[in-house]
């Protein structure tokens, strides 16, 4: 469920990005909102099954650009550090951890 904060933070949007089954929005405070179907962690979040209203992922702020495939998600923030969360199955997260084969924990790569 929404919090208050969340549909505050909701009101003044600067970017959406969405897939067949997620949808990411970019608010202008630069905090990520997700909502949609949670399969493999692709939202960010800890909920298993659907998310139906924009929750923030709280793990991750001051982000700049966000995008999204069919089962993972990629953000950058502003001091330049990139983010990956959902399938890693053919290891679309960047992670090179064939032992990761899905998380909904944002994971910073590292060059």
């Amino acid at each position: 469920m929404s919090t208050h904060s969340d549909f505050i933070s909701f009101r003044s949007l600067s970017t959406i990005v969405c897939s067949d089954i997620s949808t990411f929005c970019l608010n202008e405070d630069h905090c990520l909102l997700s909502y949609g179907k949670n399969k493999y962690g692709l939202l960010g979040h800890c909920d298993i099954g659907i998310v139906k209203t924009p929750k923030i992922i709280k793990s991750l702020m001051n982000i700049k650009m966000v995008d999204c495939g069919f089962n993972h998600t990629v953000c950058i923030d502003y001091e330049g550090k990139l983010f990956t969360f959902g399938c890693n199955w053919d290891q679309q997260l960047g992670v090179g951890k064939d032992e990761l084969s899905f998380t909904h924990i944002p994971q910073q790569i590292i060059n």
